[in-house]
């Protein structure tokens, strides 16, 4: 991965392209893996944690790899490809933070966050599908086991030094205004759905 990120301003912007990995094999040589990689589209990334231990194949369990969704596809002049990327958090994340919500969320529940940053396209492992999960819809289909989901969104705000600061969450299908008490509701099985958690630096 480059070190340095590119002046965004300057590249080409795209809202779809085809990427082709070129992958080693012993026996015949170069092989071409593609991806069509599309804005809205979330995707895993291959982080960069030291909790992140591969298995024999080289790949990650299913909660150790970080996910976002493709908000922007930039292109820069040979080959190099950047994305602008939504990250979803993991329990862990929110854990590492200090955000009560944590406590909340599910083993393969991610949280979208309105939290940003551009990747290179080479990071990026695969597609992947995260379910929307309405706690207020009877009729919505079971979510198989073992199956990512999404039902709460986060406003994420960082002080000047990077640090976290604060932390907004409304569920995904509820856009009330989260007030100090809904957090009580929350502890206590309510079925409200909006919640307000803060984190102090």
């Amino acid at each position: 991965m480059r070190s340095s990120h590119p002046k965004l301003r300057t590249l080409r912007r795209c809202t779809s392209l085809e990427w082709v990995y070129n992958s080693s094999n012993d026996t015949d040589g170069i092989i071409d893996d593609r991806m069509v990689i599309r804005v809205g589209e979330d995707v895993s990334i291959y982080p960069a944690d030291t909790r992140a231990v591969p298995t024999g194949d080289g790949s990650l369990p299913v909660m150790l790899y970080w996910y976002g969704k493709v908000v922007d596809i930039y292109l820069k002049t040979g080959r190099e490809v950047w994305l602008n990327i939504q990250w979803y958090y993991r329990r862990i994340d929110l854990e590492d933070e200090g955000i009560d919500l944590a406590a909340y969320v599910g083993e393969y529940e991610l949280v979208l966050s309105d939290h940003g940053s551009v990747v290179d396209m080479s990071c990026v492992e695969d597609h992947v599908i995260i379910l929307p999960y309405d706690e207020g819809d009877l009729e919505q289909r079971q979510i198989p086991v073992k199956t990512l989901y999404n039902r709460w969104t986060i406003d994420i705000q960082f002080s000047k030094d990077r640090q976290l600061s604060s932390v907004n969450g409304v569920n995904i299908r509820n856009g009330q205004t989260a007030t100090d008490d809904t957090a009580e509701n929350v502890n206590s099985g309510s079925t409200m759905h909006a919640s307000h958690f803060m984190v102090i630096s």
